[in-house]
């Protein structure tokens, strides 16, 4: 239950952002059990913006779009994928950004495959980075390949008892 809430915090304060609101193609994912929920998210903004969600190709990620008809398909590593057309990277005004962790400037740690930063690389688009409040760090490793989101968004921490 707290998840749902907590995701549904973050997605309030994307659909309140510029860049969300200016967007035409938003690239974002199918959540696992562990991250912040998208489905509802997708759902609801799939008939107004070209959504899009990845697949993984060899060592690379494409992003396809998404169709509510079609729905999604498991993929590589249980990942929910899209059928719809491709679309090439430099298309996407928006792109958001599953996460490990982040830190308060746009640091990310990914799950070591790589396959986020060898996209970002050649997508120009704004990168929003999501995660639950405890994934925020002030600091993470990161290294010259990795690519820094332009925002981070996470949910309130509680307060403390």
């Amino acid at each position: 239950m707290w998840r749902k809430k907590a995701s549904q915090q973050i997605w309030a304060q994307i659909e309140r952002l510029m860049p969300f609101q200016q967007a035409h193609t938003v690239a974002l994912y199918w959540s696992l059990k562990d991250e912040v929920e998208t489905p509802p998210f997708i759902r609801r903004w799939c008939d107004s913006k070209r959504i899009l969600l990845p697949e993984v190709r060899g060592e690379n990620l494409v992003f396809r779009k998404y169709d509510p008809r079609e729905g999604v398909s498991p993929g590589a590593f249980g990942i929910g994928e899209a059928h719809g057309e491709e679309c090439p990277p430099e298309e996407v005004d928006l792109i958001i950004v599953p996460g490990v962790a982040f830190d308060r400037q746009g640091g990310r740690m990914g799950r070591g495959k790589g396959f986020y930063d060898r996209f970002l690389v050649r997508c120009p688009a704004y990168k929003i980075g999501i995660c639950f409040h405890y994934q925020l760090a002030d600091e993470i490793p990161c290294e010259e390949h990795d690519i820094r989101m332009d925002t981070v968004i996470s949910n309130p921490a509680p307060p403390k008892s």
